[in-house]
C-alpha cells in the first residue's frame, strides 16, 4: 500500500518471494527503490499525474505492465492492478503485483483478490454517504470498476414495468443521464422487464439490438442484470455492460454482482429513511408557515402567496395557481399564480370548461395530460399552459365546511410519476388554501383548524416515532408508553400549559438523531469498540442538528439532545450536572429507564416491577434527579404506574 508521497506504508510477505525484500525492508521506502533506472522518468510524470488528478484517474481495471527490480539489482517482468483506497486522514493506492509470466496460473485467485479490494473500497465509500444520489452514483463508479464495465446503469422501473427512468450511470455515452428514459414496446418479451420482475439477475451473452432494449438503446453486447427495491418497495435494476466482448461476465461475476447490490441495497434503505424523515419534517415545516401566514394576516391574498411559494418548491412543480369559485357566476378567477409566462391574474373559466367540476364532485386531486385533452375540453389557462410547453397538471380541491371554495392547479412540463404522499400533500396545500380563504370572514372557524393541524402535527410525530421503533427494533409501543408517561410525571411536578405538549413532542422523538448512525455500528451483535462507542454517543448531537432547523420544533429540543445526561455529570453528550440538565430530560431519563426495564427485550426478559423500583429509587443523586425520583414514587403509591 502506497500513500500520495510514493512511500510504502505496507506490504505483505509474497513481497519476499517475487523481489526478495522483507516488508520491513520497503515500509518508510518511497516506491523509486523498486523501479528501473531507465524507467524512472515515466514513473515521475505517472506520480504528476496522481497528485494532479487524485487516485482515480487510473483505470484501475487493466493491469499495468511493467518491470521492478529485486534486491539483487534484476529485472522482474510484473503486471499491476492500482485501486484507489480511501481512508479518514490520507488516500492510498493498493498495488496488486504478479510475474507476468505467471499471471494466467491462478486467475481465479487474482480476480477474488480485485474484487475484495473493490468491495472494501466501495463499502468504506458508500458508509461515509447519507444521500441516495450520492449513494447510487458512488455504486454504479464502484461497479465499473469492479467488473471492468463500459458501462453501468441503474434504472427505477414504473408500475406498468414498461419504462425504465435511469436513475445513476457511468458511462460515456453523452445521452445517458439521470431522467434518460428506456420505453419497451413489447415489454413481455423484454428480458430486462422478466429480469426485473423475477427478483434475481442473470447474465446476457450475445446481445443484438433487434432482442434487448439495451444493445438497441446502448450498444451492449453482454450484460449483467440485477434488480432490487429501494426502501419504499419501489422496483430497481442495474445493468452492468460491455459494448465490446459479448462474452464478458461470467456467473461468478453475477454473483459478485449480486453481493455488491444487496450490500447497498440496505445504504439506501437507510438513506432514504433518513432522507424521508427529513423531507417530512419540511412539509410539516411548510405547513407551519402557511398556519402562521393565515394567523398572521387575514389578507387571503398574502396566504395564498405563500401558498404557491411553498407549492413550487416542496412539490417541485414548475408553475401553480389558485383559482377561486364565483357562485353567482358559476366562474372560477385566477386569484394567484407563479411559473407563467404569460399575465394568467384575473383570468376567469367558467365551471362548465373546467375540470373542477369532476374534481368538486370526487372530493379528490384529478391528474390530467394536457396534450392528450380534446380542443373542446380545454379552458382558457390550459390553453396558455399548453402553449407554454406543459405537458400535464394536477387539481386538487380547495373545500372547506363541505363547499368548495377553488382548486390549486400543478403543472408540470414533463409527464411526473409521484408518490402517495406527494398527492397527500398536494391535497394538504390545497386544504390549507381553503383555509386561508375561508379565514377573511370566519375567524372562529381558523381557530378549529389551528387545532386540526396540532393534531396531524401529533399524528406526524407519533407516526415518526413509530418509524423510529421500526428501524431501531425497539419493544411495540414504547414511545407512545414513553410520551404518556413522560406527560404524566411531568404534571406531577407542576408542568402546565405548552410546556407539556412540547414534553410530549420530545419524548415522541428522543432517539431521532439514530437515524444518522450507520446500521453497521447501529445493529452489530458485537461489542461497540471505543470508536464506534463515540459515533453511537453523537446521536443526540444529531438530533439536535435535525430539530433545530425546524422552527416550531426547537422547544421540544431538550428530551432528544439531553437525555442521556446524568445528574452526577458523567453523562453526554454534553456533560451537564446536577439542573444544568433541562427539567424535561431530567424527567424523561427516569421514565425511559423505567420502560425499558419493564419491557421484554430479545436478550432478556423485562424486570420484575419490584427490582425495577429498586433501580429507580438507588439511582437518585447518580443517575437520576431525586426530585423527579420522589415525584416518580409518590405516582407508584397512588397506583398510577
Amino acid at each position: 500500500m502506497v500513500d500520495r508521497e510514493g512511500v510504502f506504508r505496507w506490504a505483505n510477505s509474497q513481497v519476499r518471494n517475487l523481489l526478495g525484500y522483507g516488508p520491513e525492508d520497503l515500509v518508510g521506502q518511497t516506491v523509486e527503490v523498486l523501479i528501473p533506472q531507465h524507467l524512472r522518468g515515466m514513473h515521475i510524470r505517472l506520480r504528476e499525474s496522481i497528485c494532479g488528478h487524485g487516485l482515480s484517474f487510473y483505470n484501475a481495471e487493466r493491469p499495468h505492465r511493467t518491470s521492478l527490480c529485486t534486491r539483487e539489482g534484476k529485472l522482474v517482468p510484473v503486471e499491476i492492478d492500482f485501486v484507489p483506497w480511501p481512508a479518514p486522514e490520507k488516500e492510498f493506492v493498493l498495488m496488486l503485483a504478479r510475474r507476468a509470466a505467471t499471471v494466467f496460473l491462478e486467475p481465479e485467485t487474482m480476480g477474488r483478490q480485485r474484487f475484495q479490494a473493490h468491495a472494501l473500497t466501495l463499502a468504506e465509500t458508500i458508509f461515509g454517504l447519507t444521500s441516495k444520489r450520492e449513494i447510487l452514483n458512488a455504486l454504479v463508479e464502484g461497479l465499473r470498476r469492479t467488473f471492468n464495465a463500459v458501462s453501468v446503469t441503474i434504472w427505477k422501473v414504473n408500475e406498468e414495468g414498461k419504462a425504465f427512468i435511469l436513475q445513476a450511470a457511468a458511462s460515456d455515452a453523452p445521452k445517458i443521464r439521470p431522467g434518460y428514459i428506456l420505453t419497451c414496446d413489447d415489454a413481455p418479451g423484454e428480458p430486462l422487464v422478466q429480469i426485473s420482475k423475477r427478483g434475481h439477475g442473470e447474465v446476457l451473452h450475445y446481445i443484438t439490438a433487434e432482442t434487448n432494449i439495451l444493445g438497441r438503446e446502448l450498444g451492449l453486447q453482454s450484460a449483467i442484470i440485477v434488480p432490487l427495491e429501494d426502501e419504499g418497495g419501489q422496483r430497481l435494476v442495474a445493468a452492468i455492460g460491455d459494448t465490446d466482448d459479448p462474452e464478458k461476465f461470467t456467473e461468478l461475476d453475477l454473483m459478485g454482482a449480486h453481493l455488491l447490490l444487496h450490500f447497498a441495497t440496505s445504504s439506501l434503505q437507510r438513506a432514504g429513511l433518513l432522507e424521508e424523515t427529513q423531507r417530512r419534517l419540511e412539509r410539516l415545516q411548510t405547513l407551519r408557515e402557511i398556519d402562521l401566514a393565515i394567523t398572521s394576516n387575514l389578507d387571503p391574498h398574502f396566504t395564498i402567496k405563500v401558498l404557491l411559494e411553498e407549492t413550487m418548491d416542496r412539490l417541485g412543480a414548475d408553475a401553480a395557481a389558485v383559482l377561486l369559485l364565483e357562485p353567482e357566476s358559476l366562474t372560477f378567477r385566477v386569484a394567484g399564480a407563479r411559473g407563467f409566462r404569460s399575465a394568467v391574474m384575473g383570468l376567469r373559466v367558467p365551471l362548465y370548461r373546467s375540470f373542477a367540476r369532476h374534481v368538486a364532485r370526487e372530493r379528490r386531486p384529478l391528474f390530467l395530460e394536457i396534450h392528450a385533452l380534446p380542443t373542446e375540453a380545454s379552458s382558457p389557462l390550459i390553453e396558455i399552459a399548453h402553449g407554454e410547453g406543459f405537458r400535464a397538471l394536477h387539481i386538487a380541491p380547495m373545500i372547506s365546511k363541505q363547499r368548495l371554495l377553488g382548486v390549486l392547479e400543478v403543472f408540470h412540463r414533463v409527464l411526473p410519476q409521484p408518490p402517495e404522499e406527494w398527492t397527500d400533500f398536494l391535497e394538504a396545500l390545497a386544504s390549507q388554501a381553503a383555509i386561508a380563504v375561508e379565514n377573511a370572514n370566519i375567524f372562529s372557524e381558523l381557530q378549529r383548524t389551528n387545532f386540526e393541524l396540532r393534531i396531524a402535527y401529533e399524528a406526524t410525530l407519533r407516526s415518526w416515532g413509530q418509524l423510529l421503533e421500526l428501524r431501531d427494533r425497539e419493544t411495540k409501543g414504547h414511545t407512545e408508553r414513553v410520551a404518556e408517561l413522560t406527560v404524566k410525571l411531568a404534571r406531577e411536578l407542576g408542568v402546565q400549559g405548552e410546556d407539556l405538549r412540547y414534553m410530549r413532542w420530545g419524548a415522541l422523538l428522543h432517539d431521532i438523531g439514530k437515524l444518522g448512525i450507520p446500521d453497521s455500528i447501529m445493529f452489530k451483535p458485537d461489542k461497540l469498540t471505543p470508536e464506534e462507542w463515540a459515533v453511537m454517543r453523537r446521536h443526540p448531537v444529531y438530533a439536535y442538528e435535525t430539530l433545530l432547523q425546524i422552527e416550531f420544533l426547537r422547544p421540544a429540543l431538550a428530551i432528544p439532545y439531553s437525555h442521556h445526561e446524568r445528574w452526577d455529570g458523567t453523562g453526554y453528550p454534553q456533560g451537564l450536572k446536577g439542573e444544568e440538565i433541562p427539567l424535561a430530560a431530567r424527567i424523561f431519563a427516569v421514565v425511559d429507564a423505567w420502560d425499558a426495564m419493564r419491557s421484554e427485550r430479545p436478550y432478556r426478559g423485562s424486570l420484575p416491577r419490584d427490582k425495577a423500583l429498586k433501580e429507580i429509587v438507588n439511582g437518585a443523586g447518580t443517575q437520576f434527579d431525586p426530585r423527579v425520583v420522589r415525584a416518580f414514587m409518590a405516582l407508584v403509591e397512588r397506583g398510577e404506574i
